[in-house]
């Protein structure tokens, strides 16, 4: 059976999208103008009305040229290659740069005669590869082509002549559709220029082609269920009346377009770029038509797959504020109505004040890009900020101007743990009677340590005369969390004693040997107090030597009498304690016979006294320390 490969599928959906306006799927990129390269040169691209001119994220509805610019610093003889895609995603332009060095920047120019000379060849490629196509899907339906089908159906044997005929008629039509597909999204990139739409007899004719053109894709979907059902005969007389019909009207949608074509000025100098625009489904927000610009890396005269930076722009007069999104590359339905969050210093949480480790962040960035309903980002506007609940951090300063979209205000944390949230609200209008154009970003705030829980090893209670060797010590972790449960600060000093009772905390290490492990152990003692840090909330001994291997903290009976103690945990201020034994029990041998089948087996019990304390069950397992070896 033949299947839609991934490009046709890909392409079907797209088809449809463009019944109205498309949703430009561009490739994955970094976003937000600034980046690093792998030689650690730092690249800030941006647009500009001029070369030398300020960042710009909007240009006014009768822009006519736009500068992409990429200032560089700490460049060591490095190329480039700067990238411009529409709002449909299609590359208009590619341009390298000279070997950059030092520190400096470079601008590369971007006018409307660029998209249209990037449309001119596309559907110059793409309606030559539909012309082959056409006469490909004629000449497998022309008289003495279509095979036979066998009856009965299925046939005893397969039948190659009408295998072989299905899938090139299939593969054909498959490629037929990616390329209409393909050529339909350029009409459209073409026809929603400005300068196009007052050009009747041009824009009425892409439009009318574009139209004839889909139709013959609509019919052409379905030829594949048509001449090879699911759960019947294959039926190649039906699929070629579908292919003639969608050939016809192939062929007058490009007799059209090179009507329409033909009245395409030479010289579009002066043409202004097409506004930017919001996609709605229903009255319901679905995403916003940006253009793009990109800057790759060149090495050996090959562009790098992934983009160093990327930046988008828009072209419009703004109107009153309507949307709110946490980043101007994510501004479609998913991320409307929320803020972002950003650390300082590569930091990916943010403690409370009264969390005094050393090099801990204690803010954040809050951040939102606000446009109008149609995308065009917005200024003037004054946004207010408040933190729910309140002690959870506060905000500086709390009320922000709008500029080029973009709205930003430094979050504190506050004293003590906490789960908050910040709101953004801008007013259009009255505050009070008029309408509120709203956003949020939820935040955690690690708190110092206030719930701490042992894991102990054995539980309970310790016998010196246990058969396994690693059992005669009892290995020691500490779960470290605050308030809310969540792992405290690494680095937080950690206090565990034996309180009251036998027993002697140790641990030990072994040498690396060229980052190895080395089988060279040692055993260092603590005495009744040692001194760890958490990590990642679970207790840690403190590496003081990069050359060995830390293993967990134990407790070692040595000579020590039997008897009860008393383990204790120290941290912030915060104390829990556990309760524990060190017995002396021998193993038992109960010989026992079962007389129906008269066989002797062997039962060792080992007595199990009750301690009456909790015992917490925490989900994390300790690292293994190395006492059997």
């Amino acid at each position: 059976m033949h299947r839609l490969t991934p490009p046709l599928l890909a392409a079907t959906v797209l088809t449809l999208t463009l019944a109205g306006l498309t949703l430009a799927a561009h490739a994955t990129q970094p976003v937000g103008g600034a980046a690093a390269t792998d030689q650690s040169t730092e690249l800030d691209l941006y647009m500009s009305s001029a070369p030398d001119g300020p960042r710009l994220r909007n240009f006014p509805t009768d822009a006519q040229r736009g500068f992409a610019i990429v200032a560089y610093k700490g460049a060591r003889n490095e190329r480039y290659q700067i990238r411009v895609r529409d709002l449909s995603g299609i590359e208009v332009k590619r341009k390298d740069t000279p070997v950059l060095s030092g520190t400096d920047r470079h601008s590369v120019e971007i006018v409307v005669t660029d998209f249209v000379t990037s449309y001119k060849r596309r559907i110059g490629e793409q309606t030559a590869k539909l012309q082959n196509d056409v006469s490909a899907n004629t000449a497998h339906c022309a008289p003495g082509q279509v095979p036979p089908v066998p009856s009965p159906w299925p046939p005893p044997t397969p039948d190659p002549k009408l295998e072989d005929w299905l899938k090139q008629t299939l593969d054909t039509v498959e490629s037929t559709r990616a390329t209409t597909v393909e050529l339909t999204r350029t009409l459209q990139s073409l026809a929603m220029l400005p300068d196009v739409t007052a050009i009747e007899p041009l824009h009425s004719g892409l439009i009318g082609a574009r139209a004839k053109l889909a139709d013959a894709d609509r019919i052409l979907n379905d030829v594949p269920r048509t001449v090879a059902p699911r759960a019947a005969p294959p039926n190649p007389p039906a699929g070629c009346m579908l292919i003639g019909d969608a050939m016809a009207k192939m062929g007058d949608g490009l007799n059209q377009l090179a009507g329409a074509m033909a009245v395409l000025p030479a010289d579009t100098t002066g043409w202004h770029f097409g506004p930017t625009s919001a996609r709605y489904q229903d009255r319901v927000f679905v995403g916003c038509l940006q253009y793009e610009v990109d800057i790759v890396e060149v090495r050996n005269n090959q562009p790098a797959a992934n983009a160093a930076a990327a930046t988008q722009w828009t072209v419009g007069n703004a109107g009153a504020p309507a949307l709110v999104f946490p980043k101007p590359d994510l501004v479609d339905g998913t991320h409307a109505g929320a803020l972002s969050l950003s650390y300082a210093g590569g930091a990916s949480v943010m403690y409370a004040q009264s969390v005094k480790v050393g090099g801990v962040n204690h803010s954040a960035v809050v951040a939102a890009f606000v446009t109008d309903a149609q995308c065009i980002p917005v200024s003037g506007s004054t946004m207010t900020f408040a933190v729910d609940p309140a002690p959870a951090g506060s905000l500086n300063p709390t009320a922000v101007t709008v500029t080029d979209g973009v709205a930003r205000v430094d979050l504190t944390a506050g004293d003590a743990a906490a789960s908050g949230k910040v709101n953004g609200v801008l007013c259009v209008g009255d505050c009070a009677t008029g309408k509120q154009v709203k956003a949020s970003a939820g935040f955690s705030v690690i708190g110092p340590a206030t719930r701490l829980s042992f894991k102990l090893n054995p539980p309970r209670l310790l016998n010196r005369l246990a058969t396994r060797e690693d059992q005669r010590v009892a290995l020691i972790s500490v779960f470290v969390r605050d308030a809310y449960n969540q792992p405290v600060a690494d680095g937080t000093a950690v206090t565990v004693k034996i309180e009251s009772g036998p027993g002697t905390l140790k641990y030990k290490k072994e040498r690396l040997v060229n980052g190895r492990p080395s089988g060279n152990i040692e055993t260092v003692t603590f005495g009744k107090s040692a001194s760890l840090v958490a990590e990642q909330g679970i207790t840690k001994i403190p590496p003081t030597d990069p050359g060995y291997k830390y293993y967990d903290l134990f407790m070692d009976p040595g000579s020590d009498p039997n008897g009860r103690l008393m383990f204790v945990v120290e941290a912030d201020g915060a104390r829990q304690t556990e309760a524990y034994e060190i017995v002396s029990h021998t193993a038992i041998f109960l010989p026992a016979t079962i007389k129906k089948f008269d066989i002797r087996t062997q039962l060792t019990v080992a007595p199990s006294p009750t301690i009456r304390t909790r015992t917490p069950a925490p989900t994390e397992t300790p690292e293994a320390t190395p006492f059997a070896r």
